[in-house]
């Protein structure tokens, strides 16, 4: 009996094991060996133009950029599709030691201006680096404001797309000024940290070494202040607290009852906002596919619908390069806004230790050094601040 149990148990496990070299095979060689039906690699290219002055000198960005696309089908029916761009985000250096980088669009369709696909108007996104050998922090051009501000460091005066071809995408590849982002982080079919890298606070506290490493920040923030209507003031009112103060934060129990009262859509009349529904204010989804302007347009694809308000710095100090020893002891950090003219239509580039952004607690919002009553829900929130029953302050994450 005893061995006609060992032989079963022997059986099941080789059963087992069957399964699991089945599996780890399977995953091992992939879907190509056994199901496979055919691969079709694709090329498409163009060419990104920007002109910029510096100083009274003008800057020729010039990009050619190559797009890659892999089809695989499979005998089974399925499809797979994987695409990428390069270069996605491409820096350079330009005169007294600066450097700007510009992120391309997706148009790796065949779009250009001349076929109508990229509006004449539109705005790309370019972020300011004051040295070139720091990419760690930057200030991006994030709408037309910026380049009207007199603290403006750049002029613009348009920019297009054409068609490339592989020759062109070689020869640019061979004469263009070295990209100062890393390739890994520039753009690939993969785009994948080769190194698995993070933003460990030690890094974090060597910007230096930091932007060697990781390249330019992944995202830009501002806040767009609104006008509120009259007609919202009162149903906003009950949510205000009872003391004077000039900024304040609903209650975390609250924020979803202000979002009813501000983006509700009837009556429609009671939701405009200098001009503009609220809900075209929208955020930037896809930043290389260009900035909203104050007049509708700018971005591909082209909408008149959704504008660009008026935009200010905002910083965080678990951010670069603010950042400091013992922050993640300390009570609170704190969420900065700068609002000022010569703040206006900028947005300020930087990486942060996002380990503080999920303790157990919640930031504190100062604007222009007055801090506000309440907290926000976190910093990469969608939060809404109040300046008296005035002015609403939404976060853009560019």
């Amino acid at each position: 009996m005893m061995g006609g149990m060992r032989k079963i148990r022997l059986a099941l496990l080789l059963v087992v094991i069957a399964v699991l070299v089945g599996v780890v095979a399977n995953s091992i060689l992939g879907r190509k060996l056994f199901f496979t039906r055919d691969v079709h690699d694709q090329a498409s290219f163009f060419r990104l133009r920007v002109h910029l002055r510096h100083a009274g000198e003008p800057v020729e960005a010039d990009i050619v950029v190559g797009c890659g696309a892999r089809v695989t089908r499979y005998r089974d029916g399925g499809s797979s599709l994987d695409v990428g761009r390069f270069p996605y985000r491409y820096a350079f250096s330009i005169s007294a030691g600066h450097a700007l980088e510009i992120r391309t669009p997706g148009l790796c369709n065949g779009g250009t201006t001349a076929n109508g696909d990229v509006p004449k108007d539109f705005l790309p996104y370019v972020i300011w680096y004051e040295h070139a050998d720091d990419l760690s922090f930057g200030i991006l051009y994030a709408s037309d404001d910026a380049y009207a501000n007199p603290r403006a460091q750049l002029t613009f005066s348009g920019a297009e797309v054409e068609p490339a071809t592989p020759a062109d995408f070689e020869r640019w590849m061979a004469s263009a000024p070295e990209n100062l982002i890393p390739r890994w982080a520039a753009g690939s079919l993969t785009g994948d940290n080769p190194d698995g890298l993070k933003a460990t606070p030690d890094l974090l506290a060597d910007p230096a070494r930091y932007a060697r490493l990781f390249g330019s920040p992944s995202n830009c923030y501002g806040v767009l202040r609104l006008q509120i209507p009259e007609t919202l003031r009162p149903a906003l009112a009950r949510f205000r607290p009872a003391d004077e103060l000039l900024y304040w934060v609903p209650a975390a129990d609250d924020w979803r009852a202000v979002s009813d009262v501000l983006y509700a859509s009837k009556p429609a009349a009671n939701r405009v906002f200098e001009g503009q529904l609220l809900s075209h204010y929208r955020k930037q989804e896809t930043p290389g596919n260009g900035l909203y302007r104050r007049s509708g347009g700018g971005t591909i694809p082209y909408s008149i619908r959704d504008v660009q308000g008026s935009l200010f710095l905002l910083r965080w100090e678990a951010g670069l390069p603010w950042l400091r020893p013992g922050l993640e002891r300390s009570a609170t950090t704190y969420v900065d806004l700068e609002v000022a003219p010569e703040t206006q239509g900028f947005a300020y580039c930087f990486d942060a230790d996002w380990q503080l952004e999920h303790r157990d607690r919640r930031p504190t919002m100062r604007i222009n050094g007055i801090e506000a009553s309440g907290r926000l829900l976190g910093f990469d929130y969608a939060f809404s601040v109040f300046e008296k029953d005035e002015y609403l302050y939404l976060h853009r994450r560019f």
